[in-house]
């Protein structure tokens, strides 16, 4: 578990998705998905692969991540799949689901080096292809992430490997 005040800090100061702009509990949701992130994540490189994935996956809008939306094949703020074989549930505006759904897409992030063990080889291979052309793109907001987040703790800094 890392401090979730960075985590926070960080999602607040991103634009967010153009239907949440009028959502009366922006900030209340996003500090769930701070603390859940926060509580899953065992370093800041981990918490900045989260915070890449829900960024690039869902753009953190509300209706993605209730479930309401489904962002092709997947579910949730992390675009899970169900061929994943991880447990559901993936979606949801509680606090034990948005924790499951960070908790699943980690283990599927630590585990996506099929593609190579850099880390946009890792972007690609979460993302199902490891000709996947947005990965650059990716792991330029994930070092730019874990940069961020570093100013908050710099003490829990650590190898951006994943």
């Amino acid at each position: 578990m890392i401090p979730a005040g960075p985590v926070l800090a960080f999602l607040l100061a991103l634009q967010p998705a153009q239907q949440d702009r009028a959502e009366a509990s922006y900030v209340d949701r996003q500090a769930l998905i701070a603390y859940a992130v926060a509580s899953e994540s065992d370093s800041l490189a981990d918490a900045a692969a989260l915070l890449t994935l829900a960024e690039f996956e869902s753009h953190r809008a509300r209706a993605v991540h209730s479930g309401a939306v489904r962002g092709g094949a997947g579910e949730g703020l992390w675009q899970l799949e169900p061929g994943s074989r991880r447990s559901r549930p993936f979606a949801g505006l509680s606090w034990e689901e948005t924790s499951h759904a960070a908790h699943e897409a980690l283990w599927l992030w630590h585990r996506s080096g099929q593609c190579g063990r850099s880390v946009a080889s890792h972007f690609a291979a979460y993302a199902g292809s490891c000709a996947f052309a947005q990965a650059a793109r990716r792991e330029r907001f994930y070092y730019w992430t874990l940069h961020e987040l570093s100013k908050f703790s710099p003490s829990q800094a650590a190898s951006p490997r994943p």
